[in-house]
């Protein structure tokens, strides 16, 4: 027998615990009261969470043992879990007064005092055990835990890097230390430490969803996929993941199985408004129109009842626009979703010593990069005037490969911080300690933003400029630029900022097209036909206008209206199914899919004339069109978001174009193709045909900008209230 007995300790100490407990029934046979059998036997009830047959084991040991401190806390162990906490906690006493040195008694004691709310006690418990041994690794973990639970991260930080040098098995480590450094904004670290604590907990939901969810913020839709139908496998009715497999699908452009994921969250919830908001959204990318005006009705009702809700809502700010949200209800929306970004702890920036030679700038935004707003202030750095400015730019994303707009700003700005991988409060030291005097955001809260760092009121002046045609909500925000088309004295109520009314509300940056040519022939267009275009992103195109596009082509003889495609049969399908439907032929649709936009430039050549959209008009691309000679029709709406493509005709001299209603958008369209003429004397108006022209003046506007910034920073040293104003 002594054989057998030391071959399963042996087994058991290398964690053969199929071979040790064969054995160690097999002793029993014979010796049914063997202590040392009977004391594995509990122990490996335990690691298999047979608590009751482990307590069984371990008090039959006990009866042979009754001082033995290994075997107390063994059966504490399993009276823990077995919810007999107060003997639990007696017995480990008695433990501890037998062996005041063993580990384990500290740890569980530890945990039962967490578990019946004695934090204070279980963290005595846990510094006790590292003053005896100060390379415990799980006492580490544990008061690692506890720490983290009380908000103390930057002190459980270094514990769990010291329990995985000391342990590199202990896999909640990883997991702990992947969730701080998610919470600090260090992505790559987050990223590196979940992928170890997936290979130790393969079957932990959360954790998985914690790791899907980074993946996703950062565009890896593949692998977070693939970790969202793991989880779906063990909890086909989990909504929330539902939703964010959906989501996934619908980034990686997967539209017809995030809807159809939507739909399932839906008929499990039908009160899940995020996954009817992002359902809403995929049906406007397919321009999928069916049951449109349906809905809107819903989509409405959802945020009303939304806002009203405590709970923080979770509708775009801009997804809005596309159902034509009224405005009162998107500026009780903007103020909700301000509400989520101020800062849990109140940070104090002091400003009063400040006396700079120079009045310093700052420019925050994720878009200093090939991406609309970067196309349009690429080049507005560079006409700043030294004399009286420094100039900051702050990029909260960086391209994986440099394009010619990032390396522009860059060499044009005095200072470029990357802060792309920095917490959002290092972010907002970074601002302060730079002495930002005026802070201009290009974001608000539009992709990869963080409003939380405008929140904290880094800059005493702060501005934001371009990012979304609504108000950011927040008190943190002194100003809005705009013009006095986008924002009149009827949705002026709607801006809780004091509004920064330029003579024109965007910045145009010319780009130079590409040497590369393109004919009509290239792309499937007759030479004789009339080109209507709207290269718009295709969410914005919706039935109202679409119908009338329609009806356009229908007066228009040999006409074709030329769009953005987004590589989706089902969209393209639906377009062509509504012409038709309109008595359209579907060739007269063309699709041209996305290109570079020093080659896009190059399609405008072949157009016409620019069909403005509705409810969410032109801006960069109606400036990119104008920039190339291409007439705009544009109708101007009660909202900011109706009026963009008016602002932009306005700033290009041509506010002929600009209609007051859908006839008059209308009946112009098909007076200009049919007129030839008066078409020609439109294009010769604009900057590309007319050397003389003094529209799409970057520098001039830079001088706009800077008389602005030093009216408002004399506004400030005075120390008078801030109100609207007007530069001319």
């Amino acid at each position: 027998m002594e054989n057998e007995l030391q071959s399963a300790f042996n087994h058991f100490k290398q964690g053969n615990y199929a071979a040790a407990w064969n054995l160690c029934q097999y002793i029993l046979k014979t010796a049914p009261t063997q202590p040392d059998c009977l004391a594995m036997l509990g122990m490996m009830c335990n690691k298999a969470k047979r608590y009751a047959d482990a307590e069984k084991y371990l008090r039959k040991c006990l009866f042979f043992h009754p001082s033995k401190h290994i075997i107390l806390t063994e059966l504490a162990t399993a009276l823990v879990y077995l919810d007999k906490l107060e003997e639990a906690e007696k017995i480990l006493t008695e433990s501890m007064d037998i062996n005041s040195k063993y580990e384990k008694t500290y740890i569980q004691l530890a945990k039962l005092n967490k578990q019946t709310g004695r934090k204070t006690d279980a963290e005595r418990l846990l510094r006790e055990l590292l003053s005896i041994n100060s390379q415990s690794a799980p006492a580490m973990n544990n008061l690692g835990t506890l720490l983290m639970e009380e908000n103390k991260t930057e002190e459980a930080l270094p514990l769990f890097r010291k329990v995985i040098e000391i342990n590199p098995q202990l896999g909640s480590a990883y997991k702990n230390i992947a969730l701080i450094e998610l919470k600090n904004g260090n992505k790559q670290e987050a990223l590196h430490y979940f992928s170890i604590a997936a290979k130790f907990f393969p079957e932990d939901a959360d954790l998985l969803i914690d790791f899907a969810n980074l993946l996703v913020s950062e565009n890896k839709h593949s692998k977070a996929i693939t970790l969202y139908k793991k989880t779906l496998e063990k909890q086909p009715d989990n909504k929330e993941i539902l939703v964010a497999l959906g989501r996934s699908y619908q980034l990686s452009r997967e539209f017809s199985k995030a809807i159809g994921c939507y739909e399932k969250a839906l008929d499990i919830d039908a009160n899940l408004s995020a996954a009817f908001y992002l359902m809403a959204r995929c049906k406007t990318d397919l321009c999928d129109w069916r049951d449109w005006e349906k809905t809107r009705g819903k989509f409405i009702s959802y945020l009303e009842k939304d806002i009203k809700s405590p709970e923080p809502v979770t509708c775009s700010s801009y997804d809005t626009h596309y159902y034509n949200i009224p405005d009162e209800l998107q500026f009780r929306l903007m103020r909700r979703i301000a509400e989520k970004y101020n800062p849990e702890t109140e940070t104090k920036f002091e400003f009063s010593n400040r006396n700079h030679a120079k009045l310093r700038i700052g420019y925050i935004s994720p878009d200093f990069r090939n991406h609309a707003v970067g196309m349009s202030v690429y080049q507005l750095f560079q006409h700043h005037n030294r004399n009286y400015f420094e100039i900051f730019a702050f990029s909260l994303v960086i391209p994986t490969e440099e394009d010619f707009i990032y390396r522009k700003i860059k060499a044009d700005v005095d200072y470029f911080h990357d802060i792309s991988k920095i917490s959002v409060i290092e972010a907002a030291k970074l601002i302060y300690e730079c002495e930002i005097d005026i802070l201009v955001d290009f974001g608000a809260y539009t992709n990869h933003t963080k409003p939380e760092i405008l929140a904290m009121k880094p800059a005493p002046i702060q501005i934001h400029m371009i990012g979304q045609p609504d108000t950011t909500g927040s008190d943190k925000y002194d100003f809005f630029v705009s013009d006095s088309l986008l924002i009149d004295e009827v949705n002026r109520k709607y801006y809780t900022e004091n509004i920064l009314y330029l003579p024109h509300g965007f910045i145009c940056s010319p780009i130079k097209p590409s040497d590369k040519q393109i004919t009509r022939k290239e792309i499937g267009i007759a030479d004789d036909a009339f080109v209507f275009c709207s290269f718009c992103s295709p969410y914005k195109y919706e039935p109202k206008m679409f119908e009338i596009w329609m009806r356009i082509l229908n007066e228009v003889e040999n006409s074709v209206l030329w769009l953005l495609g987004i590589s989706n049969q089902s969209f393209e399908n639906n377009l062509r199914s509504f012409a038709q439907e309109h008595d359209v032929n579907k060739s007269r649709i063309i699709f041209s899919e996305y290109a570079p936009i020093e080659e896009h430039l190059n399609r405008y050549r072949l157009c016409d004339l620019f069909l403005d959209t509705l409810y969410y008009t032109s801006s960069s691309t109606g400036i990119h069109a104008l920039m190339m000679g291409m007439p705009i029709v544009t109708y101007r709406g009660e909202t900011n978001a109706m009026r963009q493509g008016a602002s932009v005709c306005h700033a290009a001299g041509l506010d002929e174009t600009i209609c007051d209603s859908l006839d008059e958008y209308y009946q112009l369209a098909i007076d200009l193709a049919n007129s030839p003429q008066k078409l020609q004397q439109l294009k010769d108006k604009l900057p590309i045909n007319n050397p003389s022209s003094q529209y799409f003046d970057l520098r001039k506007d830079v001088g706009y900008m800077e008389k602005a910034y030093l009216k408002i920073w004399n506004t400030y040293i005075k120390q008078e209230k801030f109100t609207d104003i007007y530069i001319d």
